[in-house]
Formats: C-alpha cells, sequence, structure tokens
C-alpha cells in the first residue's frame, strides 16, 4: 500500500493517522491500548506491549509500527491527562 508522506489530518502521515484512529476509536483496541499505558512506565513500553497483541496491519492495510503506536498512545496519555485536570478543575468549583 503506497501511503502519503505528507501531514494528514494534523498526524505526521496518512499512516500514524490511521494508526491513531483504529487504536482511539476501536473498543477492544482502546481498552487494550489504556491497559498497556496503565501497567507501563512509558510510553514506549506501552507501545511494545500494544504491538504484541495486534495484528501486522490495521484493517485498512496499514502496518503497525513501534512509532506509530507510540505516537498513537502518547495522543491517549495526554487525552487522559486533560480529563484528570478537567475532573479536578469541576471538583473544586463544587468544594468552594
Amino acid at each position: 500500500m503506497k501511503t502519503n508522506t505528507n501531514s494528514y489530518n494534523g498526524h505526521k502521515n496518512y499512516d500514524f493517522w490511521n494508526v491513531s484512529l483504529w487504536i482511539s476509536n476501536d473498543e477492544p483496541n482502546y481498552h487494550t491500548a489504556m491497559a498497556c499505558l496503565g501497567s507501563t512506565d512509558t510510553v514506549k513500553e506501552a507501545a511494545e506491549d500494544l504491538l504484541a497483541t495486534l495484528p501486522t496491519h490495521t484493517p485498512d492495510g496499514v502496518k503497525y509500527t513501534l512509532e506509530n503506536l507510540e505516537m498513537a498512545i502518547s495522543e491517549l496519555a495526554e487525552s487522559l491527562r486533560f480529563c484528570k485536570v478537567r475532573h479536578r478543575m469541576s471538583v473544586s468549583d463544587f468544594a468552594e
């Protein structure tokens, strides 16, 4: 499969976008990624663990690589941190 090397929907390229989409929007992949993130110390370790559980390619034919999984998991981790901060802010609003 020939892929684009230019920026794609805010991602490095089509491959990164596609993998991120499958990890964050496919429920089993999302739960597995979150479990890997919660059971490791680094994003790289989580990506390595996740790579071991996935087939070789997304359903669209893009190869799962350590690099594109690290990016997808980094995005999940950032999203999780954002949610925690928003939750703390909303809880503190009620404490006053």
